[in-house]
């Protein structure tokens, strides 16, 4: 019986699904210490690899018609890690070494973004998918945290420590985000591109500095997903009643 128990535990745990989930983990993991070492890119580069993971688990859970109970509980542990605690302690080892003044705030806020991700985890397993994010998806907030840190926080200490804290609350905010599940998430999400450029452009041209290629890069995608969670909620319901009036 014993024996039985440990094969099924082997089976249980090491599905390709799982593996990539645990690669998720792995990915934050590492991020921390690089931001512990006090590469920030190189952190963040890992927190982008930890989302490409949590991407791929999903995926090819649903192509093995392999999802179950116990890798979604899972997958919300490593999404944790690497989108809620990686990105936190991110902001905390940059404020710590560059703005050491401003330790107590990083570490509050940190602790709230960390906690708020948690919360966003919860409420999505409580509730399930939908076709639209409720509240901000914790890999996208990580993916703005990591953005802000290595783009805003240079400039502004005070202005990357606010965008974080507000990031935070839009997590567990009733608000609905779109998602590529429907053509008018597409259409939405296309709009806040669109939009993402058009901040860009006025950037550079408020800017008008030299900048190497990897930080234009980081201002771009920091503009994208500026442009997603300002302007395509907006848009999104815009549609959606417009859709409703028309039944």
């Amino acid at each position: 019986m014993s024996v039985e128990l440990r094969r099924g535990g082997v089976r249980l745990f090491f599905t390709i699904p799982n593996i990539f989930t645990l690669l998720n983990l792995v990915s934050g993991f590492i991020s921390i210490y690089f931001a512990v070492m006090s590469n920030y890119m190189l952190s963040f580069a890992l927190i982008l690899i930890a989302v490409v993971f949590d991407g791929l688990d999903g995926f090819v859970a649903r192509k093995l018609n392999a999802a179950n109970d116990f890798g979604r509980e899972l997958d919300s542990l490593c999404d944790e890690v690497s989108f809620g605690v990686a990105p936190a302690f991110l902001l905390l080892e940059v404020t710590l070494n560059n703005n050491p003044e401003l330790a107590i705030y990083a570490i509050i806020i940190g602790a709230i973004f960390a906690a708020f991700g948690a919360l966003r985890l919860a409420r999505f397993n409580l509730f399930g998918s939908k076709e639209f994010f409720e509240g901000l998806a914790i890999p996208g907030a990580a993916f703005f945290v990591g953005l802000t840190v290595n783009c805003v926080y240079d400039i502004s200490p005070i202005a990357a420590l606010f965008l974080v804290l507000i990031t935070a609350f839009l997590m567990v905010s009733p608000i609905a985000f779109p998602s590529t599940k429907t053509s008018i998430g597409i259409k939405s999400v296309a709009v806040s591109l669109v939009g993402g450029l058009i901040y860009f452009g006025i950037w550079l041209l408020i800017a008008m500095v030299e900048f190497s290629v990897i930080s234009l890069v980081l201002w771009l995608l920091f503009y994208l997903m500026l442009s997603y969670i300002t302007i395509s909620p907006i848009v999104f319901n815009n549609m959606m009643r417009k859709a409703q009036k028309m039944k």
